[in-house]
């Protein structure tokens, strides 16, 4: 149990460890607190521009004009928003768009408030810090030559207002931004890139601690319960042998066709079914000894099928065998895998009620980069209900009536092909049967791969 609580402890740990410092990568469609400063930017941007137009000492046929430049800012500005909440998964595509406008919205600015020498060409390093900051260096560098270009057009039209040096230094300060900006996302993109990879280990890590966890639990409980059920079975054998017995003994005494030799015959039935009981439970809580060897599959399931032949015959089931060629050899304990084998084969019998078909396929499997022998045992019977599929392993768990079973054949399968380094899996649809699907790691002695589900025989 102090293994259980400290796995418990450090799946917690690193529950809170994620909340609080290592957050899940958001989703590229999310408006994000970057999207929202633009914004932000952009409003202040029209409202200070306003402001500034009426104070400035500019005529008034240029207030007029500024302000028309103003609208259109604002205009496009709101359409440029609309699109994007409509269309989040393009917001870089009409953020690239937009960044047209601001150019042509700066170089207007410009026009009216005295070309190169206006306050406004500040508006060009504000766009080359955002678009470097959000794009990168390379989008950076083509938003600073184009600021430079439109700049230079102002510097033309506007007569030399400046000196050729400030224009120069002006222009090398808005590639000088790009670079830094552009630099500081890269590393701050590789610091993301990092987080991320760090999360995806700390939510793989979280994952394995939590099965290990269930598992761990799961172990407890069965353990608990193994060392209760072996307690009880020793309790209970020990008198049921004496009662079997002296039943047996005075059936074999009885008249054929008396009262009492019906009465005994039942007792004896009803023995036996408490003695089947009993081993079952005895090896659930304790297993079988194991005696693994190098063995063929095809002559266990061979030998499973003469045991359920006669289930098999009497409810008319077809019986169809896919068995691969060149089947490699598993090491294994061949009277344990064939009890896992019946289970299974008898299940897939009682669940067919009139007739159906019985298909039984052996081949080889590739999970997890290792060769599995993979075998499948199919029925057409009434299906198992989605609800009971990861019921239908837990011990003492059955849909059986009482004296058709005791819910712990498909518990000590699973157990049995996981001491085999294996691992059981169930596919089942209500009306059209279930599929039981055994994968054994293989022992690769030849070198030729076995086919995958080849002669076909009914």
């Amino acid at each position: 149990m102090y293994i259980v609580e400290n796995v418990q402890g450090r799946v917690q740990t690193m529950q809170d460890t994620q909340e609080q410092g290592f957050p899940m990568e958001q989703s590229e469609t999310q408006f994000e607190a970057t999207d929202r400063a633009f914004l932000i930017l952009r409003i202040l941007v029209l409202f200070g521009g306003i402001g500034w137009t009426y104070f400035a000492p500019l005529t008034d046929d240029n207030k007029a004009k500024a302000i028309l430049v103003f609208l259109f800012f604002s205009f496009y500005t709101a359409a440029l928003y609309v699109t994007i909440f409509f269309n989040l998964e393009r917001i870089r595509v009409f953020y690239f768009v937009g960044l047209i406008f601001d150019l042509l919205f700066i170089f207007l600015l410009l026009i009216l408030t005295g070309g190169a020498a206006s306050s406004f060409f500040i508006g060009f390093y504000i766009l080359v810090a955002l678009h470097s900051f959000y794009y990168g260096l390379r989008v950076g560098l083509l938003v600073s030559i184009a600021s430079s270009l439109i700049y230079f057009i102002s510097y033309v039209d506007s007569g030399f207002p400046i000196h050729w040096t400030d224009f120069a230094l002006r222009i090398s300060f808005l590639f000088i931004l790009s670079v830094l900006a552009g630099l500081l996302t890269g590393k701050m993109k590789q610091d993301r890139e990092r987080i991320g990879h760090l999360n995806r280990q700390i939510n793989e890590s979280l994952m394995n601690l939590e099965k290990a966890q269930k598992k761990l639990i799961e172990t407890a409980k069965l353990a608990a319960l193994g060392r209760m059920t072996s307690d009880v079975a020793h309790e209970i054998r020990n008198p049921l042998v004496s009662i079997g017995g002296f039943a047996r003994r005075c059936n074999s005494r009885m008249a054929p066709n008396s009262p009492e030799k019906k009465y005994s015959r039942i007792i004896v039935d009803e023995v036996e079914r408490l003695e089947k009981i009993l081993r079952d439970l005895l090896v659930f809580s304790k297993g079988p000894a194991r005696a693994p060897k190098m063995i063929l599959v095809r002559p266990v399931l061979e030998k499973s099928l003469e045991l359920s032949n006669d289930d098999i015959q009497e409810k008319k089931i077809r019986l169809v065998r896919e068995y691969a060629e060149n089947l490699l050899e598993i090491v294994g304990d061949e009277e344990q895998l064939q009890q896992v084998f019946v289970n299974i084969i008898l299940n897939a019998v009682q669940a067919m009620t009139s007739g159906g078909v019985l298909t039984l396929r052996v081949g080889s499997n590739i999970r997890d980069g290792e060769k599995m022998l993979c075998i499948e045992i199919q029925d057409t019977g009434a299906g198992i209900p989605e609800e009971n599929l990861d019921r239908i392993f837990n011990p003492f768990f059955t849909t059986k009536d009482a004296e058709e079973g005791t819910g712990l054949g498909l518990s000590v399968s699973r157990r049995i092909v996981e001491e085999h380094h294996g691992k059981i899996e169930v596919e089942s649809e209500l009306g059209k049967g279930s599929t039981f699907r055994i994968l054994i790691p293989v022992l690769a002695k030849k070198e030729e791969p076995a086919e995958e589900m080849g002669e076909r025989t009914a």
